[in-house]
């Protein structure tokens, strides 16, 4: 495995300009660096069988090592969907054409039946020292499964330790400042609520009367919102 993984990543270089694992990787650290990397990657020989597929590419397709490589990698999308086929063929077409194919997005099933649409992956060409086709690869961190209607589910990323997580978007700029818009606004409203308060007290009334009573209520009741607010900001 060590080989082929020093394969996978100077095919890479050769045929993106840029590294496969990023870092300074020793030779003898390659196979596991790849194989716990943050993103998927899986590579087929000349008869499109598969022969490599890393921790994110073996949990994405829902299958062990030794079932996924000597697959045939047709098997990766819906075989009964003959749309999705012709354009998985002709993405594999154009890339031993051209080379590599960036960008790339594309529906597949796990052997569970679970579909899911890759975004944004790299597919290269491998070659040997004399140029020849010897298979060829892919690497993404990033997918969208699929509902039973076809419609988008979660997006999936790959962590850092090599493992598929749901993703969370950071809030924008936009949402930043209305959430800190709506904290000042509580915490004044809490002010001035406590200071409702206060000044029922000082004209003689307890925390028995009705008027003092709903106005704690009204004050505890916006300090719990800007608790929750200031707790997600």
């Amino acid at each position: 495995m060590v080989f082929h993984a020093l394969d996978l990543g100077l095919s890479y270089k050769r045929a993106t300009g840029t590294k496969l694992v990023e870092g300074n990787v020793m030779v003898h650290d390659a196979a596991r660096a790849l194989f716990r990397a943050p993103f998927a990657c899986a590579s087929h020989d000349g008869n499109d069988v598969f022969n490599y597929g890393n921790q994110a590419a073996l949990e994405l397709w829902e299958m062990e090592w030794d079932a996924f490589v000597g697959m045939s990698s047709k098997k990766s999308a819906d075989e009964a969907d003959e749309a999705t086929q012709a354009e998985r063929r002709a993405l594999l077409d154009r890339a031993a054409s051209d080379g590599v194919i960036m960008n790339y997005s594309g529906v597949r099933v796990s052997s569970r039946g679970a579909k899911f649409r890759i975004e944004d992956a790299t597919v290269w060409t491998m070659k040997d020292g004399d140029g020849n086709k010897t298979g060829q690869a892919v690497r993404f961190d990033r997918v969208v499964r699929l509902q039973p209607d076809g419609s988008d589910g979660e997006v999936r990323v790959v962590n850092d330790e090599g493992h598929w997580v749901t993703r969370v978007d950071e809030p924008t700029g936009e949402a930043l400042a209305v959430d800190a818009a709506k904290i000042e606004e509580l915490s004044a409203a809490v002010d001035a609520k406590a200071a409702e308060v206060r000044a029922l007290k000082d004209a003689g009334l307890t925390n028995a009367d009705d008027d003092v009573k709903a106005a704690v209520k009204v004050l505890l009741d916006l300090k719990s919102q800007l608790s929750a607010l200031t707790e997600n900001a």
